[in-house]
């Protein structure tokens, strides 16, 4: 699969329907670590631990317009916006569709009861089982991994927030069993409507962003402002990087 390099992080560069079809294949003998860079993971790179876990994800993908517009500074030709919020159900339709059953799904992640009523409305939306449901807030790992592999899940969902959710799945990614691991923040939130979603004109347009910021304004508005300067600060970066890889004299 095509990559373009944002930040020194290799992202998907091909549109949405690619990077369900990438996410939604079927783990075999491994677990698959499916992770999303969205703005709020820009700050975050600066982190060793979660650094690591975006050089051995099995697949990364722009979440958000910060990041395609700095994967196209870099070069990137077919890059979309590919949030979670949007291609989690498809993702595991797709990946039902490829088992030809039922997609068994654990989820981990949020307070107490959202992780189960995330499952319920998943079920309704996907037909898929839930094997596993579990608080986001725990202290032994060890038990929630045990249980995780207990379940036989296809697909395991993991709601811990960035980046604490790709540090740890690729952490403890050999304890994990052979499934898709797909971190997705706060999905949980969405699936349930705790958190409403901006009108589908400020999705298409890439305009999300203004609408939570708008709606959750003193939790948002650093992260937002924080990856506004990062995108802008990291632009000439990316720039730079196209044209020596465009260059005659470039290797």
């Amino acid at each position: 699969m095509r990559t373009v390099d944002v930040v020194g992080v290799n992202v998907a560069d091909v549109p949405t329907e690619s990077v369900v079809r990438a996410a939604a294949r079927p783990a075999e003998k491994a677990p698959r670590l499916v992770y999303a860079l969205h703005v709020g993971g820009l700050e975050s790179l600066s982190n060793p631990d979660y650094r690591a876990a975006l050089d051995n994800a099995d697949l990364v993908y722009a979440d958000g317009a910060a990041i395609v517009a700095l994967a196209r500074a870099g070069g990137a030709v077919a890059i979309t916006r590919s949030a979670t919020t949007d291609i989690g159900v498809p993702v595991l339709q797709a990946l039902a569709d490829s088992l030809g059953r039922p997609v068994r799904v654990a989820l981990v992640g949020g307070p107490e009861g959202l992780a189960k009523r995330a499952g319920e409305a998943l079920t309704k939306m996907v037909g898929c089982t839930v094997v596993l449901c579990r608080t986001g807030y725990f202290a032994d790992s060890r038990r929630v991994l045990s249980d995780i592999r207990w379940s036989r899940p296809d697909a395991v969902i993991v709601g811990l927030g960035m980046p604490k959710e790709a540090i740890w799945t690729h952490r403890h990614r050999e304890s994990l069993p052979p499934a898709v691991i797909l971190t997705c923040g706060g999905w949980f939130g969405f699936l349930t409507g705790d958190e409403p979603r901006a009108p589908e004109a400020m999705q298409r347009l890439g305009l999300e962003w203004v609408y939570r910021l708008k709606n959750d304004f003193s939790r948002l508005r650093r992260r937002y402002a924080v990856g506004a300067l990062l995108t802008l600060r990291n632009i000439p970066r990316q720039v730079r990087s196209r044209r020596q890889a465009e260059s005659p004299d470039a290797p």
